[in-house]
């Protein structure tokens, strides 16, 4: 009886033993796939939010160009020529439907003599980023405003000047094509309030720190802060 007693508590122990070992192989597997998965996702983040960045760049810069076209666009001079600044404002309009533009114009001396879409600071726009650069800011209604101006090679006492507004509309585009969802948000608004899982990524902004990429267990998400 003593020696059967000592086999089924061997056993049990070994049992035991082995069921520890598979537990804890389980607990580091579970470790390594969890950190894996953590850094696939943490690439994805950082790949899509330069992605996004690249995207606004280049709105920009197909910006500048339809700037740069519609100055030495031949009716345009033409009709500046003959002061005919209604029929200019229909040229831009076709022109800013034609190109998805939010609103253009055509100033001299700072003064707008022929428009099309929504009223903007234009002169402050005409003294801002020349084609083939562009400006960046951000109006009151939200989003992302671009703007560039371009003098008419023909009368440079000319200027033509347009905007793009990138609204939540594009932010929403641009999230379903890259794949991750993308906030355009004004820093000027402040980087958040204490508690808030995403103050840490928008503060290292403010210390020219590199954008960083983490795991937010809090809203249950993986984020980074980028500024343009």
């Amino acid at each position: 009886m003593r020696r059967s007693s000592l086999g089924l508590v061997l056993i049990a122990v070994n049992v035991s033993l082995a069921l520890l070992a598979v537990a804890g192989l389980a607990a580091a597997a579970a470790a390594l796939l969890r950190r894996f998965s953590d850094e696939q996702a943490l690439a994805r983040v950082r790949l899509a939010s330069v992605s996004a960045e690249r995207a606004i760049a280049g709105q920009g810069d197909a910006l500048a160009t339809m700037t740069r076209l519609l100055a030495e666009h031949e009716t345009s001079t033409d009709l500046l020529a003959l002061r005919s600044f209604a029929e200019i404002s229909k040229d831009l309009e076709s022109f800013r439907e034609a190109g998805e533009l939010t609103a253009a114009a055509v100033l001299r001396g700072g003064v707008v003599v022929a428009k099309a879409g929504p009223a903007l600071d234009w002169a402050g726009i005409a003294r801002g980023a020349q084609a083939p650069a562009f400006s960046l800011d951000v109006p009151s209604s939200g989003g992302i405003r671009l703007a560039c101006a371009a003098p008419l090679p023909a009368n440079r006492a000319y200027v033509v000047a347009a905007a793009r507004v990138l609204d939540a509309g594009y932010a929403r585009r641009l999230s379903d094509e890259i794949g991750v969802t993308v906030r355009i948000v004004d820093a000027a608004h402040g980087i958040g309030d204490l508690g808030d899982p995403m103050l840490p990524l928008r503060a290292r902004l403010l210390h020219d720190a590199p954008p960083e990429a983490r795991r937010l267990d809090k809203i249950g998400i993986y984020a980074t802060v980028r500024a343009l």
